[in-house]
């Protein structure tokens, strides 16, 4: 674990390096025990079908099998970065829809309520027993009224590959291509693909639509997006490298 701390029925803060942290009031535990926090790379992922997305680095808190006889207050950080992973100054995910997910050893469910400050960016909720958490949206309640996308991976390093992530405001249709800095049209990663409300993602393997790799540069890529009686085009730039 990334700290460990002893705390007894008097109760204390345990906190972590990146403002991770447990509040245990007085009363909360009957013996001295030893409290952990931990970031986990290697969480296991949302299971098929459900609506949730993830956000940020989940944490582990510890001992997993602990049930505090009075609720302990976690404070949770998260990043501008969370929210906005392609930098462009326009949050990818709504600060207000942000909330707060467990894993039951079998799937991610969403905690009680949760408090969002969006001064300090940090999300707090209480709960009763320690275990994997983590931030995230559940996309059914999404608040966002228009038209987002950023690529996972921008730059792009030759041979690894990104995804572009969009979120579609109605459902609709949408062609994505890509043009180098000439103008011409090098790939088209889909066409006139219907897609419905809600998030969705495109893997490209980086190669034009002769199948070579693209060369290390600048690349500007155009999104089209038709729903209803109108088109909105989107433009932006990628980046790759060697």
């Amino acid at each position: 674990p990334e700290v460990s701390v002893e705390i007894g029925p008097e109760g204390g803060v345990v906190e972590a390096p990146d403002g991770a942290k447990v509040i245990i009031p007085s009363g909360a535990l009957t013996d001295r025990v030893t409290i952990t926090i931990e970031r986990v790379f290697d969480a296991p992922p949302v299971q098929e079908g459900k609506d949730i997305k993830l956000v940020g680095v989940p944490h582990r808190f510890g001992p997993e099998d602990l049930v505090f006889r009075k609720p302990v207050t976690i404070v949770f950080p998260y990043t501008d970065f969370d929210l906005d992973r392609d930098q462009d100054g326009i949050k990818d995910i709504p600060e207000e829809s942000l909330t707060v997910f467990y894993h039951d050893g079998f799937e991610w469910l969403k905690v009680g309520d949760v408090s969002v400050n969006a001064d300090s960016n940090r999300v707090r909720f209480l709960v009763n027993h320690f275990t994997l958490f983590d931030l995230g949206v559940d996309e059914r309640e999404i608040s966002f009224s228009e038209f987002r996308s950023y690529f996972t991976r921008n730059p792009m390093r030759l041979g690894e590959g990104t995804s572009l992530v969009f979120f579609a405001p109605e459902e609709g249709r949408i062609t994505v291509r890509i043009y180098d800095l000439y103008g011409d049209l090098v790939a088209v990663l889909v066409k006139d693909m219907e897609v419905e409300k809600g998030e969705h993602t495109l893997k490209w393997d980086g190669r034009t639509q002769f199948g070579r790799f693209l060369g290390s540069g600048i690349y500007i890529y155009r999104i089209d997006y038709e729903h209803g009686q109108q088109v909105e085009v989107y433009r932006g730039t990628l980046g790759v490298i060697k």
